[in-house]
């Protein structure tokens, strides 16, 4: 879950009196998770958002981007509602437009777009916007790699769960690197990871964890893969997954309690058909990436495997 999700739900849940004192935008989505009247409860939301209410705007965005009331997810109203409250300086909105362009797990990477956002939520306080910015510093990405300015900004952000002890001597080791390795491109990997089974509650009949991983430095943005999941009965649907960019460095720099390598990338398979749920065979039918700074057809050229 997104660290500003975190906060919402946290908020939410402790109904903590500085939370509630933000806006009663906030306090009104907060109430769906004590009573039942969610339908109302959005739509109250969305007449203040129309009204102008910037964090209204972010709560509506957030709910398109990462639902919380089992809306369906729509990353181009969310970008119009994060975009409206981000106009008037609302800082989560600010920070989401950021990450959004920055990971490129919905939309094809934005890096200026990205550092622009960045740079408007840390002059408004959030701290993430800090860690990203410097991890920005750290790959090169958009601005010259500068492994000094990004410790300066990781310093400022959150709380880095992992990475190295000698940051400095790694950043400027991966720089080193990158540029001799950027001229073959990688071999990838991608293997299901989990499943879980949907409970009463929810709309989706389960769900399969999927990784992507690189054996070498280099980016690996805008990856979209195709999967075709066919089920014992010999019937087959296809989806196609977004990941977020990895294998620009080898730190393993991480803000929340979600660990993970740099050289690697997740993505959810949501499923609605009961039947693909179990005894299914995946295969991979298209993909393409941008591979240092390269539009690739990853089928064409053969780098992508799938392990069973």
């Amino acid at each position: 879950m997104n660290f500003n999700n975190r906060i919402l739900l946290l908020c939410s849940l402790v109904l903590s009196s500085g939370c509630l004192a933000e806006g009663k935008a906030r306090e009104l989505y907060d109430r769906g998770l004590v009573e039942e009247s969610v339908p109302n409860l959005l739509n109250d939301l969305r007449d203040m958002a129309n009204k102008g209410d910037a964090q209204a705007q972010a709560l509506l965005g957030w709910e398109y981007y990462q639902p919380r009331y089992d809306t369906t997810p729509d990353i181009q109203e969310a970008l119009k509602w994060f975009t409206l409250a981000a106009e008037q300086g609302e800082s989560e909105a600010l920070l989401a437009l950021g990450q959004i362009y920055y990971f490129g797990k919905q939309v094809r990477v934005d890096y200026a777009k990205a550092y622009s956002f960045f740079n408007q939520a840390a002059k408004h306080g959030e701290k993430v916007a800090w860690s990203n910015l410097g991890l920005m510093y750290a790959n090169g990405q958009y601005v010259e790699a500068d492994c000094s300015k990004a410790k300066e900004y990781l310093d400022k952000g959150e709380h880095i769960f992992t990475g190295p002890e000698d940051f400095l001597s790694a950043c400027r080791k991966d720089s080193v690197d990158r540029k001799t390795t950027s001229a073959t491109l990688p071999v990838l990997k991608l293997q299901r990871m989990y499943m879980f089974l949907a409970d009463e509650n929810d709309k989706f009949a389960c769900r399969y964890g999927v990784m992507v991983s690189t054996n070498k430095l280099g980016e690996v943005a805008n990856l979209r893969v195709t999967l075709g999941i066919k089920n014992n009965a010999g019937k087959e649907i296809t989806q196609t997954l977004g990941f977020e960019h990895f294998g620009m460095n080898r730190m393993d720099i991480n803000f929340t309690d979600y660990i993970r390598s740099s050289s690697s990338s997740g993505a959810e398979l949501v499923i609605y058909q009961p039947e693909f749920c179990s005894a299914v065979k995946f295969r991979i039918t298209a993909a393409t990436a941008t591979i240092n700074g390269k539009e690739v057809d990853v089928v064409k050229e053969g780098i992508l495997t799938l392990v069973p």
